[in-house]
Parts: structure tokens; sequence; C-alpha cells
């Protein structure tokens, strides 16, 4: 220690070799840190509300001063390494006006991380989304169809179906080689001919089953488009939004697009809305280069179909499922995991914008090329069809 400073502080202070740190944050005594800003230092200090006094020195700490200081504003940064600058920053903490100020900031900050590590809080709940299922891979809890029911009656559910279910074949409007593990597994475990016959649109044309009547007046639209400039997005005839999650999709998707100043002005001239779009007709346009989509199985099969990759944003049932399999097995599309405008923005960008996105759409039209053989004469979903005819026929 320098000469002098033993006698100036006797009394004043304490030092030991290995402090018992979470401890004395939660103290009443504190109030304040002097810390190299260490991420596990930073998370600590913050939980417990105490300003910090930032000295970094090495890899993240810098960036994590910075955030304590000129982000959260629950610090000070100390720049200078010189006792007059030091002690004018301490003095600022810990006797003037201005470190009370931190002080409230900090509890405030305090408060609200204790209701994310709560029941129903973002921080417990993305733990527990994380998880991924046993025997599911790469399916998290948060990905099934019943993810706000406890996994235990959600099991139970399903062990009441698996017991009651005595099938003479299953039918299914997937493809093989989109699936083939899931597949394989259901007939090990039923014992019968499974038949997976999809996409079905593309083999046998369907029943119209539209509520309103197709607007058409799009495609005119569409074609006066740059070749994939168009994001298509479409939710299905189920999905209701609320105006929070509605405002944020906007914005999102209008600061994406780096023109004007307000939405209007943004979107003047660059989008086009209709009530019901003819939506195998706009994915198959070569104007279109993505999907913004609830992820429902017929919506998801018909961009596989025809090469689109996809920006996945769930609500309900089987979509959760679908967009984990779009975004991380068949890597053709990315998904939206937070309805927030920054993160919307960023995500459009991924897709439409950068390289990230251009890699997904060589792979969606690998995956469409593969599929445009399954329905042709000898491909393994007309097979299947012919198969599940000769099987009816002959039962």
């Amino acid at each position: 220690m320098p000469d002098g400073f033993i006698d100036k502080m006797k009394g004043r202070g304490l030092i030991v070799k290995w402090a018992p740190q979470k401890e004395i944050l939660a103290h009443f005594a504190v109030g304040g840190f002097w810390s190299h800003c260490g991420w596990n230092s930073t998370l600590e200090s913050i939980s417990e509300g105490i300003p910090m006094l930032c000295q970094p020195f090495i890899v993240d700490q810098g960036v994590n001063a910075r955030y304590v200081a000129h982000v959260w504003k629950i610090g000070l940064q100390l720049e200078f390494f010189e006792r007059g600058e030091i002690e004018s920053v301490i003095r600022r903490l810990m006797v003037l006006e201005e470190g009370e100020q931190l002080r409230v900031r900090a509890n405030d900050i305090k408060e609200l991380v204790k209701k994310t590590v709560e029941k129903g809080g973002s921080s417990l709940d993305s733990l527990e989304a994380l998880e991924i299922v046993p025997n599911l891979h790469p399916l998290r809890y948060k990905d099934l169809p019943f993810s706000n029911m406890p996994i235990e009656d959600w099991k139970r559910m399903g062990e009441v179906f698996s017991q009651q279910a005595h099938p003479s074949a299953i039918i299914w409007n997937t493809i093989k080689f989109l699936e083939h593990e899931a597949l394989t597994q259901i007939q090990d475990r039923y014992k019968v001919p499974v038949f997976a016959v999809g996409p079905l649109h593309k083999i046998t044309p369907s029943l119209p089953t539209n509520f309103l009547k197709k607007d058409t007046s799009c495609m005119a639209w569409l074609d006066k488009q740059a070749p994939k400039s168009v994001i298509y997005i479409s939710f299905g005839s189920l999905v209701t939004l609320d105006t929070q999650v509605l405002t944020e999709m906007a914005w999102g998707l209008a600061l994406a697009i780096p023109v004007g100043h307000g939405f209007i002005d943004k979107m003047k001239g660059r989008g086009l809305i209709v009530k019901w779009a003819p939506q195998k007709e706009i994915l198959a346009h070569f104007a279109v280069g993505g999907f913004w989509s609830h992820c429902g199985w017929n919506s998801t099969l018909e961009s596989i179909s025809e090469g689109i990759p996809m920006l996945c944003q769930p609500f309900i049932v089987d979509q959760g499922v679908n967009a984990r399999y779009v975004a991380h097995v068949w890597k053709i599309g990315l998904q939206l995991e937070f309805f927030e405008r920054g993160e919307i923005e960023s995500v459009i960008r991924r897709l439409m914008v950068l390289e990230e996105g251009e890699q997904l759409r060589v792979r969606a039209n690998d995956i469409k090329e593969l599929v445009k053989k399954t329905v042709e004469k000898g491909g393994s979903s007309l097979d299947s069809l012919e198969a599940l005819v000769d099987f009816i026929l002959t039962s």
C-alpha cells in the first residue's frame, strides 16, 4: 500500500482474501460496487440494485462497462487511472446527488430483474423453453402443441392417446424424405403401413375451402416487382393478432425498408393488402422471395413446394413444431422468437437482404426440386398414394 494510506483509511475499510460477493452486494450497507465489470459480477450487481464504478481491463469487460454507464445508466465509468479522477468518480457515486439517482435507477432495474425469474417471467420462461424434449430433438417444450400445459399432463395425454389408438394404417400429408425418421418411428410403434402421400395439393386438385373469394388483383401487382423482392405475409384464417403484436410487426417491417419516416410513408407503393390471397399462386410467383407465416402445415408444405424460405411466427397447435423443423432441421427459414420491432427488422433483413437469405433460398430451391420428383411417376409420394389405393381395395 502507498505511504500514508493505512493511516488515512484506519477503521474505514476492510480487506479480505476472498469475499462472499453475492452476499455482500445484497447487504443493506453497500451503496456501490467498484468493479472490473466481468459479466458475472455485472449481473450480480444489477440483480441487487447496486450502481457500479466501472474499471474494465480485459476481454468483454470494456463492453459491459460501457453498457452499465451509457445504456442502462446504472454506473459511472473510470476513464483515467489518476487519483484526482478516481476521487471525483467515487464522490459522484457515493456522496453526490448523481449517485443517489443511479441507486434509484439501479433499484428499479433490480425489481424488473426479480420479475423475470418469477413464474411467468421472461428468463424463467426462456430457460424452460430452451429445454429440449427427451427423444424429440430438436423440439423444445415451448414448441409442443400444448406448451401451456404442465409437461406431466402432456405426457399423460400422449400415453392415453397412444394406448387407445389401434389404426389399421396411417396416412400423412407429408413427404418421406422430409420426415423419414419420424415416419419410421411411427411405423415401428404401431406395426401398420404408413403412407406419406404429400404434398397433396401437388398430386390432386383440392376442393375449395376458402371462406372468402380469392382476390387475384395482387398478381398484376406482383408482375411489376423485381424477382425475389417481395415478402408475402399471411397467418391463415384462425390467428387473431392483438394490437401490440400487430404494431411491432408493422414497425419491424417498416424499419427493414430504409425509406420514409412514418409507417404509411415508408410502405407507400411498397406493399399491397388483400382480404384473401391466392396463396399457392403467390408462392409460385417469381417476385416472391420469402414467406412470413404462422407455419400451419398446409402453408408450410405450399412454401416448401415452391422453394420459398420462411420467416416463422408460430402461434398455436402444430405451428411451433413446424416452425422448429423449418428453421432447425430442414434449414429453409428463420424463426422469430420475440415479437419486438428491432428483432423483426433484423430477421426480415436476414431473410430478404443479407447473404444468409440467399443461402436459404438456394437450399429451399434444392428441396423444391426433390419435392417435384416425389410426385412424378416413380416418386415416393405418388408410389405411396398408389399403395394406399391398393391397400384400401384389398382390405
